[in-house]
């Protein structure tokens, strides 16, 4: 039961739906913390014989959740109770904890795994049918979940540009796919991850490419690194990107998309050429973002403005740059405490790594490489705090770590037996 709980709260995690009620949202990750704290000090026993970095990723985290409440708490909100209710900004970051106390058994994990990928293309169709529908929401109900989406509408030819909450769960699963289809080329997996890049072109391809870019080429580096062998890596990292690429157009030729698309492309290409030489458009508006951050930190140089001074104070572009946005709402603590979390877990990964542990025949053991993928290109992507996208490197890592000690325990069972 609380498996099954869990999974409903993961599915609110990556925002796959709402609940409108927010105190029932945060009365409902409570609920999870409490059922599942007894397995996770179990299962933390168990981690922290495997792993040195696990203390470090966990004392990492609640400090930034702690400091991340404390400031939360001392915003500006209409009533006690408001400050209270607005603790579900803090919450899906906590969602490490739960999910290293669920995930602690072979059968789960996969369950989980399964279901994750079911969710991804769940929600692909999802938003690929919200774009062909158009600007406005395709349900008229509260539980439909558009996230910034309203904030940033626009339409590719017949197209609406979707960039629905779930589309981070997307990205990650789409890096993780990628990365397994270098030691294994699966058709249903390159099938997949077309749908999954197809989202990502029409949801934030246009900000996201050099993040994508960079980030798939550092995993192929890595993996490359413990293969010895780069050149071929590098040939078949370019065989898969083909191949998606590929199937994608023809996805795009059967429904007449292929020629705007391409169109598109060419005119981005000159408008981010434009923007860049004349400091306009969408890289001269994160211009002057950094130009207002730097004189809204100096007023409150150390803890920042309150985390809901995004909200009250009306300066919602400020997400646009990561590490001002960060620092005008948390000040230079959070901010240290932000970064110090993605290099907690680069280290964490990098670990997992080292045992070298690839199995070909399971996509499971490239979970870690695929979690670093997804934290660099939410780094370079300026995604510093923002809900529904850094909270799933959480998520991740702690899946990794309990798939990587199971393995670990079958291993030492298999030496204990033959010895």
């Amino acid at each position: 039961m609380v498996f099954y709980f869990y999974l409903f709260i993961f599915l609110l995690n990556i925002g796959l739906f709402r609940i409108p009620a927010r105190p029932v949202y945060v009365v409902s990750y409570v609920i999870l913390f409490v059922l599942t704290l007894p397995a996770y000090l179990h299962q933390r026993k168990v981690l922290v014989k495997h792993f040195q970095s696990f203390r470090v990723f966990e004392l990492t985290l609640i400090c930034f959740l702690a400091y991340f409440s404390i400031r939360i708490l001392f915003d500006e909100s209409d009533s006690k109770w408001g400050s209270v209710v607005n603790l579900m900004e803090v919450l899906p970051y906590g969602i490490f904890f739960p999910t290293v106390a669920v995930l602690n058994n072979i059968k789960n994990v996969n369950t989980f795994v399964k279901f994750g990928l079911m969710v991804a293309i769940i929600g692909s169709f999802l938003c690929l049918a919200q774009s062909f529908y158009g600007l406005s929401p395709m349900f008229n109900i509260e539980w439909y979940h558009t996230g910034a989406w309203s904030g940033n509408k626009d339409m590719l030819g017949p197209f609406a540009r979707v960039n629905l909450p779930i589309s981070s769960w997307i990205i990650f699963c789409f890096l993780w796919l990628v990365t397994y289809s270098l030691a294994k080329l699966k058709p249903s997996y390159i099938l997949m991850s077309s749908i999954f890049f197809a989202v990502i072109l029409l949801a934030q391809f246009r900000s996201l490419w050099l993040a994508l870019t960079l980030s798939l080429s550092i995993e192929v580096f890595i993996y490359a690194y413990f293969f010895k062998d780069i050149l071929k890596t590098s040939y078949k990292f370019f065989f898969i990107l083909l191949l998606i690429v590929t199937l994608l157009f023809f996805m795009l030729k059967i429904i007449g998309g292929h020629q705007l698309l391409t169109e598109f492309s060419f005119e981005r290409l000159g408008q981010g050429y434009y923007d860049v030489l004349f400091s306009s458009g969408t890289f001269g508006s994160r211009l002057l973002t950094m130009t207002i951050g730097q004189d809204l930190l100096e007023d409150n140089f150390w803890f920042g403005s309150g985390y809901m001074f995004y909200y009250y104070g009306n300066m919602p572009f400020l997400v646009d740059v990561g590490y001002i946005y960060v620092s005008v709402l948390l000040g230079v603590v959070g901010l240290t405490l932000v970064l110090t979390l993605f290099v907690s877990q680069l280290a964490s990964g990098c670990e997992l790594l080292r045992l070298k542990m690839f199995d070909h025949n399971n996509p499971l053991t490239f979970l870690p490489l695929a979690t670093i993928g997804y934290a660099m290109t939410l780094f370079i992507y300026q995604h510093w705090l923002i809900p529904y996208s850094t909270p799933n490197i959480a998520i991740a890592m702690a899946l990794s770590f309990n798939f990587y000690s199971l393995k670990l325990n079958h291993l030492d069972n298999i030496n204990t037996q033959s010895s």
